[in-house]
């Protein structure tokens, strides 16, 4: 497999590989109370991120 930096993903490539890494943290912080109250909010700010990444905010 030929390794890209994170500007050269795709933008699928970038969302499959945050999916990724939030189930990791969900994984590790699940039992965490801090965690699961920040989480609607984290995922609103990031949700809100992709939307303005793929420019069909504009």
């Amino acid at each position: 497999m030929i390794e890209k930096s994170y500007d050269q993903l795709s933008y699928e490539e970038k969302a499959e590989l945050t999916r990724q890494v939030l189930a990791e943290i969900d994984e590790k912080y699940k039992n965490d109370p801090n965690y699961r109250a920040q989480k609607k909010r984290l995922k609103a700010i990031i949700d809100k991120a992709w939307a303005n990444a793929d420019g069909s905010s504009h």
